[in-house]
């Protein structure tokens, strides 16, 4: 039973756990959707109606129309330039201008989020739906909320909200169907796909959704005709290109991947996943200084200031090459433009400790803290440095004063990080609590399994089948993740199952060699690093304690995450 609160927040059980896939009616159309695609028989979410607001009359509509879509321009640059608190209070102002606008509603709440101010934007949300209750863009955006925050149940009855709401909305299907994938509802997620293209059929995020699906499940050739058949409705839509670039490229063709990109690009120059994508695929191909040039050019896109994703993907980049001053002024100018980024500031501390600047990389963290303190990452990071400075009180004071920060699974990486730390100074208890905490807190992690699994191993071999168990619920978050095979591995060999040992050490060295070949992932190919840190298991050897994460971060070469408006497609700029 998942705890209902606590400091950590809520999570949802995840449903289907037990196997086997349920049809379940999903409403109008007759549609069907497997598993766990429509738990909410009855939402359970009540929100209290008004009366219509009245709306006075205006002598000139079309010059109080123009003036509101100024103030909304107003407001999104305030937003894009960081400048959150001005442009909070510009988009709650239009919300008294425009009550009944529910995009307002959703920029509003967007804003909110973006400064972790969680409970006052359910609270918007809420306040929104007493005024238009059938406006299904705000329904998904609360749905968007509870997914994002890891209490999926909840998001489920809310995405089934915004379907009696508006059953043909794209960005619907999309973003559930993304959740339902990312659950390992593979079923689940096809059908919602499916279904929205049904009502959609020229929408290229669902045909990009569908293509990204059936490529990460082995169907590379429809996942191909899902691209091409959005590029017959859409030939310049840049996502579609990316999306289609990348393909090509995993299968070695560079210079047909290279004309996608170079087409995405040109069609819409401010796409900056497709500005990544190519940097990236240079790269991948040894060509840095063509890499370098490319960063750069990004970095002038969206008004002279690029995204704060490309300025952090270059700095990797440099940082790789060996050449960790440069990284660092690349990092430094990206914070001139983005000072409120809490990301770029848990990179500068990371490459000034590879420096060996620990006063710098301290200063670094403590002015992250500053900008936002309810990011436990850099909590976790500071802990950590601390932590190599031998002050372990100082440390553990990080961590505790962290976890009362956060909500949801944002605190599965500190949790993980303060058990490993409990564990290496032999408080077994208390690093057997933080475990429990965090997989309780993200059941279907595969990472968590598999440290939790070595810890209990530990133990001595009265404790083998519990670890047994904890690494075989590694495996089925993950199965391809070849550092749970190998440590399971090494489990049995020490438990004197040698023919079992050698099966899993085969297992393992096969996902080795498929994921060196595997370069960029297509289900989520440019997620930052912060996403995957948390989400994805380290390769590390049994008896290996620590790991630093600035050395993880290098692993991390081809991922970033963007957002895009949710009133106009799913919140997540790569569907998967």
């Amino acid at each position: 039973k998942m705890p209902g609160g606590g400091r950590w927040g809520r999570r949802g059980r995840e449903i289907g756990e037990e196997g086997g896939d349920r049809e379940v009616d999903i409403g109008r159309g007759g549609e069907e959707v497997n598993d766990a695609v429509l738990l909410a028989l009855g939402s359970g979410v009540g929100v209290r109606t008004k009366p219509p607001v009245k709306i006075p009359e205006r002598r000139n509509e079309a010059a109080w129309a123009a003036r509101m879509k100024e103030r909304a321009e107003e407001a999104k640059r305030a937003d894009a330039a960081g400048m959150v608190d001005l442009a909070e209070s510009k988009w709650r102002e239009l919300t008294e201008e425009e009550p009944l606008n529910g995009r307002v509603w959703v920029q509003l709440v967007g804003n909110l989020i973006r400064q972790k101010k969680f409970h006052l934007a359910r609270a918007m949300l809420r306040r929104a739906l007493t005024l238009i209750p059938t406006n299904a863009i705000v329904w998904q955006r609360w749905a968007d909320l509870e997914k994002n925050l890891a209490d999926y149940d909840l998001a489920r009855k809310l995405f089934r909200k915004a379907y009696e709401a508006n059953p043909r909305l794209p960005s619907l299907y999309n973003s559930w169907g993304n959740m339902e994938y990312r659950l390992g509802n593979i079923a689940a997620a096809r059908k919602l796909f499916s279904v929205g293209l049904l009502h959609n059929p020229e929408n290229s995020r669902l045909l990009y959704s569908s293509a990204v699906l059936e490529d990460r499940q082995g169907n590379s050739a429809l996942s191909r005709t899902f691209f091409e058949s959005g590029l017959s409705h859409n030939p310049n839509d840049p996502f579609l290109l990316q999306g289609l670039a990348i393909l090509e490229f995993k299968r070695g063709k560079f210079r047909a991947a290279r004309e996608r990109i170079m087409k995405a690009v040109g069609s819409n120059p401010d796409h900056s996943l497709s500005w990544l994508s190519w940097a990236q695929m240079e790269e991948l191909q040894g060509e840095t200084d063509a890499a370098r040039k490319v960063y750069k050019q990004a970095c002038r896109t969206m008004g002279g200031r690029g995204v704060v994703q490309l300025w952090q993907a270059w700095a990797r980049m440099e940082e790789k090459n060996g050449d960790i001053n440069l990284a660092l002024k690349i990092v430094n100018d990206g914070l001139e433009l983005y000072p409120k980024d809490q990301l770029l500031y848990c990179t500068a501390g990371e490459l000034s400790e590879k420096k060996g600047d620990i006063h710098q990389a301290r200063s670094y963290y403590i002015k992250g803290i500053a900008v936002d303190d309810s990011f436990p990452y850099l909590y976790q990071r500071l802990a950590s440095l601390e932590q190599s400075q031998l002050r372990d009180e100082i440390a553990r004071q990080l961590y505790m004063l962290g976890s009362k920060k956060g909500e949801g699974d944002d605190m599965v990486s500190l949790l993980h990080s303060w058990a490993v730390f409990e564990w290496k100074k032999g408080k077994r208890q208390e690093a057997h609590k933080l475990f429990k905490d965090a997989v309780l807190l993200d059941p279907k992690c595969g990472w968590l399994w598999l440290w939790f699994g070595r810890f209990i191993a530990e133990e001595g071999p009265e404790s083998y089948p519990l670890a047994r168990h904890f690494l075989s619920r590694s495996i089925n978050s993950d199965p391809k993740e070849s550092a749970s095979w190998k440590s399971l591995a090494e489990l049995e060999r020490a438990a004197g199952n040698e023919e079992r040992a050698k099966f899993y050490f085969r297992r393992a060295a096969e996902l080795e060699n498929r994921r060196a070949l595997d370069v960029i992932d297509l289900e989520r190919p440019l997620a930052r690093p912060w996403r995957d840190i948390r989400t994805r298991s380290w390769s590390v050897s049994w008896h290996q304690e620590n790991i630093s994460l600035s050395e993880e971060l290098a692993h991390v070469h081809n991922n970033m995450l963007t957002k895009t408006e949710p009133e106009n497609e799913s919140e997540e700029l790569v569907p998967l």
